[in-house]
C-alpha cells in the first residue's frame, strides 16, 4: 500500500495555522520579554522610580493600598524594580483581558497607551486587575469578597477607574442584590484597615498630596477638564450594546 504525498500547500497551511495558534495563545510571552529587556537598557520608568515602586511616604499621590502591591519590589534595586512592574503589567493586562472572555491579548498589550504607560512606569495595571476581578464577581465565578479588592484597584487612580467602579457596583446590585456589595465592602475595609496599621495617617497625607497636582492648571491634562464632561452622555447611550462594550464606553470618558 502506497502513501499519497501531502501537497506542499497543505503543509504550509498547517504550519501557518499552528503558528497562528501559538501567537494567539502565547505570543504575549515574547512581547513581555521584549518589554522587560527595554527596562534594562532604556532610560524610562521615571514615575515608577519617583512615585510608585518605592516605600510609601507622606507625599505619595497614590492611596496607601497601592504600595502593598508595589513596595515589595523595592529591594530589587533599579532598574529591576521597573522591570518587575513591567512584567506584572503585561501579566495583569493579559489576565484581565482573558478574565472578560476575550483572548485577544494584543489589543491592550500592543496599544500605544499601554506602551506609554509602561515606559513611564505608571500603575494602570492595578485598575486593569480590578476590572478582571469585578468582571469575575459579576459573573459569579469568584467569591464576592474579591469585589472589594477590585474596587480598591479601580480607585487606585480615581480618574481612571471611578466610572467603572460605579458601573460594576450597579450591575452587581441589580443582578445579585446587596449582599455581594456588603461582603466586598468588608474586604475593602479590611485592606484599608491594614494600611492604616502600616501607614498611620496616610489618608490626610494623601489628600494633601493630590491637592498639589492641580491637573486643571496643566494644558496637557489628558482629561481636558472640563470639556471632557461633554462626552459623559456617551456612557448612557440607551441601546443594548452589551456589558463589555458599555464598560469600554465608560472607561473612555
Amino acid at each position: 500500500m502506497t502513501m499519497r504525498a501531502v501537497p506542499a500547500a497543505a503543509i504550509i497551511r498547517a504550519r501557518l495555522t499552528l503558528l497562528q495558534f501559538a501567537l494567539e495563545k502565547h505570543g504575549w510571552i515574547a512581547v513581555l520579554i521584549g518589554y522587560a529587556a527595554i527596562t534594562l537598557f532604556g532610560a524610562g520608568g521615571g514615575d515608577a522610580y519617583n512615585f510608585y515602586v518605592r516605600p510609601h511616604w507622606s507625599g505619595a499621590t497614590a492611596p496607601a493600598w497601592v504600595f502593598l502591591f508595589t513596595a515589595p519590589a523595592t529591594p530589587l534595586g533599579w532598574p529591576l524594580r521597573w522591570t518587575a512592574l513591567v512584567i506584572v503589567s503585561v501579566l495583569g493586562a493579559v489576565w484581565a483581558r482573558r478574565a472578560t472572555g476575550d483572548q485577544r491579548w494584543w489589543i491592550p498589550v500592543l496599544s500605544h497607551s499601554f506602551v506609554v504607560n509602561i515606559w513611564l512606569g505608571q500603575i494602570e495595571v492595578v485598575a486593569l486587575i480590578g476590572v478582571g476581578l469585578a468582571w469575575l464577581v459579576m459573573n459569579r465565578r469568584i467569591h464576592p469578597a474579591w469585589l472589594g479588592i477590585a474596587m480598591l484597584g479601580l480607585l487606585a487612580k480615581v480618574q481612571v477607574g471611578a466610572g467603572l467602579a460605579l458601573l460594576f457596583t450597579f450591575w452587581i446590585w441589580r443582578e445579585q442584590g446587596v449582599r455581594p456589595l456588603i461582603i466586598g465592602a468588608a474586604a475593602a475595609m479590611g485592606v484599608i484597615g491594614l494600611t492604616l496599621l502600616i501607614y498611620p495617617g496616610w489618608p490626610i497625607d494623601y489628600l494633601a498630596a493630590i491637592q498639589t497636582l492641580a491637573p486643571q492648571d496643566q494644558i496637557w491634562n489628558g482629561a481636558i477638564f472640563p470639556y471632557g464632561l461633554l462626552l459623559v452622555p456617551i456612557a448612557f447611550y440607551p441601546g443594548d450594546v452589551g456589558k463589555l462594550r458599555r464598560a469600554r464606553m465608560v472607561a473612555c470618558i
